[in-house]
């Protein structure tokens, strides 16, 4: 079967619903809505009357209109790479991009039970799968669990490499938390793990929503700000 031009009058309502399901070749306004040529194989509504007489118009008009779009699309390619410091910067952002995306597959570092090492996809996955162990609330039994691991690990008599990759490595993000949580004005200190007591897991998320607090009243530069910035955190 062949596409002819239908004509047909649809409410103003109407009108968007038809340009998605439709090509339409033009809208016309009405006092009661529009009158709309579409080009389908089918009737578009019950009342629409073929118009074949000027389908080629039509089918050429489209044509020309694409055929435009396309040329006006080259010819803008085509400006914007003539001039050479618009090809070196598009040259130098891919550059950037291959070396920043080598970057972040090579920034994880995976270290097995044996203490080997490697980065990668590869080692992003298992590292991933390492840490998924812990995924989940993270609760004052959990922290609890994390911080007696964290202590055993420091007893071990093996290699640091082994240690890190048969213990501290699933756990690595939430030791960094804890310690962020516990130390926040203070730089990043790996003893304070070993000096935490009972009491401390207990409070643990009282401090933190203190620490969370202060930076709202910190950084927050409007009381809209402040309060917002409490109630996420508060979550």
């Amino acid at each position: 079967m062949k596409e002819k031009v239908w004509q047909c009058n649809v409410s103003r309502s109407m009108i968007d619903k038809y340009m998605n399901e439709y090509l339409v070749g033009n809208i016309k306004t009405t006092k009661t809505g529009a009158e709309l040529r579409i080009i389908s194989i089918e009737k578009p509504t019950e009342d629409a009357v073929a118009v074949e007489k000027i389908w080629k118009m039509h089918f050429y008009f489209i044509l020309e209109k694409n055929r435009r779009k396309n040329k006006m699309l080259k010819l803008e390619l085509k400006r914007i790479f003539s001039k050479k410091i618009n090809v070196f910067a598009i040259g130098l952002a891919l550059i950037l991009a291959v070396i920043f995306s080598g970057f972040a597959v090579t920034s994880n570092r995976y270290v097995d039970e044996n203490g080997n090492a490697s980065t990668g996809i590869m080692a992003t996955r298992k590292l991933t799968d390492n840490r998924r162990a812990w995924k989940g609330t993270l609760t004052e039994d959990e922290l609890g669990k994390v911080i007696e691991q964290n202590k055993n690990a420091v007893t071990q008599s093996s290699e640091e490499n082994t240690i890190y990759g048969t213990t501290l490595q699933r756990i690595d993000d939430i030791r960094s938390f804890i310690i962020s949580v516990l130390t926040p004005d203070s730089e990043y200190d790996e003893s304070v793990l070993n000096q935490i007591t009972e009491e401390n897991i207990q409070e643990f998320y009282d401090t933190y929503h203190k620490n969370m607090e202060k930076m709202a009243e910190e950084y927050g530069k409007t009381s809209v700000q402040k309060n917002t910035w409490k109630r996420n955190t508060m979550k």
